[in-house]
């Protein structure tokens, strides 16, 4: 965007621009097929779907799905469920794998995203409801931020402090994202969702792990370890 409009020679001096702290983007072809499965089941209208609930805490996120009248949440939480089958990475577009801006080197002026490592930096600000961290990569950016300063609850932090994966690299392509494709044309979704929609077994790994990770403070140093080890 702002290559286009300088080469248009449009002034940008009021433009704010955002970005976010990305884990990737989901297949919408994948997710047309699940509300689908979902209506299709149900034989109704999807009402609601929020994929990170917060009806057990932040630390304990689950879907919140509402099919016509009826709250179906609880059956797709541990299986057959998209924000699962989301983290497995099977279902990230192609160009998410091979992503420019997994780094501290962005052009927005405000970088925002979860603040995986409240708990240990900052436990006093750990509600179990979410925390964002926010990176400020301008001077737009930062004067921005001085205007509404006074309505956050604020604490000053390093980039160390904000660190997660996808400030650093992309995700790997999985081993089993062919086989997922292979059977996302060939078989009926409810098989595809039995099958991929109990997550991985790498994915489901890393959900029992990094509460223990961040109660111990090393949820960095893990991240980065894993990088040297796991990432190409």
């Amino acid at each position: 965007m702002k290559n286009y409009l300088s080469g248009k020679h449009i002034n940008s001096n009021k433009l704010i621009l955002c970005d976010f702290i990305c884990h990737g983007v989901a297949s919408p072809g994948v997710w047309k097929k699940y509300v689908n499965f979902l209506c299709k089941k149900y034989k109704n209208e999807m009402i609601t779907y929020i994929f990170r609930g917060k009806e057990y805490g932040w630390h304990n996120p689950s879907p919140q799905i509402i099919v016509g009248n009826q709250d179906v949440s609880w059956e797709y939480k541990g299986k057959r469920s998209f924000l699962k089958m989301y983290v497995t990475c099977y279902i990230t577009r192609n160009c998410c794998y091979n992503c420019k801006w997994t780094s501290y080197s962005r052009v927005s002026d405000i970088t925002l995203g979860d603040f995986w490592n409240i708990g240990s930096i900052a436990p006093e600000m750990d509600d179990n409801k979410g925390c964002s961290s926010m990176i400020i990569n301008t001077k737009k950016g930062e004067a921005i931020f001085r205007e509404c300063e006074l309505a956050l609850k604020l604490i000053e932090c390093g980039k160390e402090d904000v660190w997660q994966p996808h400030l650093e690299y992309a995700n790997e392509i999985p081993k089993k994202r062919d086989s997922f494709w292979a059977d996302f044309a060939n078989k009926d979704f409810e098989e595809v969702l039995d099958i991929y929609g109990k997550g991985s077994l790498m994915g489901n790994c890393k959900k029992l792990l990094t509460p223990v990770i961040k109660k111990l403070g090393i949820y960095v140093w893990a991240g980065k370890l894993y990088k040297r080890f796991f990432v190409k």
